[in-house]
């Protein structure tokens, strides 16, 4: 492999330390240009957003298909020397059927081939923030962005995914966590548990309680009612921003 193939190279450590990011994502294109602008504008959305990314750009498809590594999006340029975007998007696609794939392209013309590899999405150059931004919350809101826990209960240590829960609340200086089947006492601050987790869904509707928007069957000016049972008031503080919240993520799930 060429030294320019791989445009990020990463030490043993940095590659370690890569395990514990929730997203992966590959930029393929020939231009080192366009990687350099796209690369920050990803971290930009999940500095905003809570998110921890690995963001890996690549100038060839060769280089792409060589890596060891899989992606939960790949950006790929249709048009590029050696193998195109097609020829590499077929490839991965035999190797992994989860990895979203998204096409920046100049050329519309090849859509109906493009679908034969399950693309995601497509981009006309140039690329600007917004459109980024739009890609990125439409794949947030089909394909969620839940990821497993670790958590101090008691003396113990429990591990979780945030899909399973529907809401968080504070117990003077501890929390329980109200799954879909039961519920969880938690020996640590709200607070910290807070901090971990996505902000795609769970947002803050009264000093004591973090609610998952996942399991909202309805509310009204005083509640929210949940499809497991659950009851949690509104505050008047958070009221109008729970409503903003909640229906731009309906209207991305709905997208």
């Amino acid at each position: 492999m060429e030294q320019n193939d791989v445009f990020w190279e990463q030490n043993a450590f940095f590659r370690l330390l890569r395990r514990r990011y929730r997203v992966r994502i590959a930029i393929c294109d020939d231009n080192p240009k366009l990687i350099k602008e796209v690369e920050p504008v990803l971290y930009k959305y999940a500095n905003r957003h809570r998110l921890e990314l690995a963001v890996d750009g690549y100038c060839s498809g060769e280089a792409l298909l060589s890596s060891v590594d899989e992606y939960d999006i790949v950006f790929l340029d249709y048009q590029m020397g050696g193998l195109n975007g097609l020829e590499t998007a077929k490839v991965i696609r035999s190797r992994n059927m989860l990895s979203k794939i998204v096409f920046l392209t100049d050329f519309p013309y090849f859509v109906y081939e493009a679908f034969k590899v399950d693309t995601f999405r497509f981009f006309p150059k140039p690329i600007y923030e917004a459109d980024l931004f739009q890609v990125m919350d439409d794949y947030f809101a089909k394909y969620g962005n839940d990821y497993p826990l670790q958590l101090r209960c008691n003396r113990e240590v429990v591990t979780l995914n945030t899909r399973e829960i529907v809401l968080v609340r504070a117990k003077g200086k501890h929390c329980c966590l109200h799954l879909q089947d039961r519920k969880l006492e938690c020996t640590q601050l709200m607070v910290a548990i807070e901090s971990q987790l996505p902000r795609t869904h769970f947002f803050k509707v009264a000093r004591d309680y973090i609610i998952n928007f996942h399991y909202i069957d309805k509310y009204n000016k005083e509640y929210i009612f949940f499809k497991n049972g659950d009851k949690v008031p509104i505050s008047r503080k958070y009221s109008n921003d729970f409503k903003d919240n909640y229906r731009r993520y309906t209207a991305r799930k709905n997208a």
